[in-house]
């Protein structure tokens, strides 16, 4: 779920992922419900701004609908892992920017975590 809120701390808007990943241990849908709202737009005093969660960012339709939506501005915050997955994120990020005319900018966590295997499911495999 996102939470929009304004520089005054009062929420704007709240959406849901638009993409639910559910191949093996990533399976989101034992956690999250996909949205049923479309690709929701927040108008700020500031900028139209959206933010396309996680696995959101390997579908370009999802980028483009969007901007046509009248997004200015996309973030895109995230928890990836793997050579391969972070190092598709600012390619996928740069394309939709140049794409569909607006800004991007992708987060990946922050700090160092340590775990005894690259994806830790709740089984503890």
């Amino acid at each position: 779920m996102v939470v929009v809120s304004l520089n005054s701390g009062s929420v704007l808007r709240k959406s849901r992922n638009n993409h639910i990943l559910r191949i093996r241990v990533f399976n989101e849908s034992t956690y999250y419900t996909e949205g049923d709202r479309g690709h929701l737009v927040f108008q700020t005093q500031f900028e139209n701004i959206v933010v396309n969660t996680c696995y959101g960012h390997h579908h370009p339709l999802n980028w483009l609908l969007y901007s046509l939506n009248g997004a200015e501005i996309i973030f895109n915050p995230l928890a990836t892992i793997g050579k391969l997955s972070e190092s598709l994120c600012p390619i996928e990020a740069r394309n939709a920017t140049i794409a569909n005319h607006c800004f991007t900018c992708v987060i990946n966590w922050v700090g160092t975590e340590i775990y005894p295997n690259q994806f830790t499911s709740g089984d503890g495999s």
